[in-house]
C-alpha cells in the first residue's frame, strides 16, 4: 500500500458526529497491538473488557471538571479516513485537576511519517492553552523506543518505571511514566 504524505493528513477536534468514523479508526488501531511481537496496549488480543475508546459523554464535560476529555483526529483529506488521534483526559479526583493524561495512536502504515510528532504537538498546544492544566502525564511500554524518543524530544521526563507491569500471553511488559510541564510555556 503506498503512503500518505502527512501534508494530505489535517488533525483536527473531535465533535459528537465524527464519533463513529473515530470508533473504527480505534477498532483497527487496537486489532494491531501485539501483530509481529509489538504490544502497546495493555489488552490481550482476546480479553472481552478490552481498551474502551472514545466516551461520548466525557467530550461534552467541561475542562477542568473530573473525567473531561477531548480528542484530536487526523484525517486523510480527500478520502475522509481517520488514521489517527490524540486524547486528552482530565483525571477522576478534583484534586489533580491541574494534571491530565495524554493518549495518542496511528495506524501502522502512517506511521514513521511525522504524523506522530504532529498529533502530539496538537496536544501539547491544547494542554498549554487551558489555563487550569500545569502537567501533561502519559505511559508508554518500555520496549517502544520510538515513541519514548518522540516524547523525550518533546521535553517530556521519565517519573517512573514499572517492572512487569503488564502480562499478555507469555509476555512481560514493562511499563514508562513521563510529564510535562505545560504551565512552563506562555500562555
Amino acid at each position: 500500500m503506498t503512503r500518505t504524505s502527512t501534508q494530505k493528513i489535517e488533525i483536527r477536534l473531535v465533535t459528537k458526529q465524527d464519533v463513529p468514523a473515530l470508533q473504527a479508526h480505534l477498532k483497527r488501531h487496537f486489532s494491531e497491538s501485539g501483530r509481529n511481537g509489538f504490544h502497546f496496549f495493555p489488552y490481550a488480543p482476546d480479553d472481552p473488557i478490552g481498551p474502551s475508546g472514545i466516551d461520548i459523554e466525557k467530550i461534552e464535560i467541561p475542562i477542568g471538571e473530573p473525567k473531561w476529555q477531548r480528542w484530536f483526529m487526523a484525517v486523510e483529506t480527500g478520502t475522509g479516513k481517520v488514521c489517527g488521534h490524540v486524547d486528552l483526559k482530565g483525571y477522576a479526583l478534583r484534586t489533580s485537576s491541574h494534571r491530565c493524561l495524554l493518549g495518542i495512536g496511528i495506524e501502522e502504515e502512517y506511521r514513521a511519517m511525522g504524523l506522530g510528532k504532529r498529533l502530539m504537538q496538537t496536544g501539547i498546544d491544547f494542554a498549554r492553552s487551558i489555563d487550569t492544566v500545569d502537567w501533561l502525564d502519559l505511559m508508554v511500554f518500555a520496549h517502544n523506543t520510538p515513541a519514548r524518543k518522540l516524547y523525550k524530544s518533546l521535553g517530556f521526563e521519565d517519573t517512573g518505571y514499572s517492572k512487569d507491569l503488564f502480562r499478555i500471553g507469555p509476555v512481560s511488559i514493562d511499563d514508562v511514566s513521563m510529564t510535562l510541564n505545560v504551565a512552563t510555556s506562555t500562555r
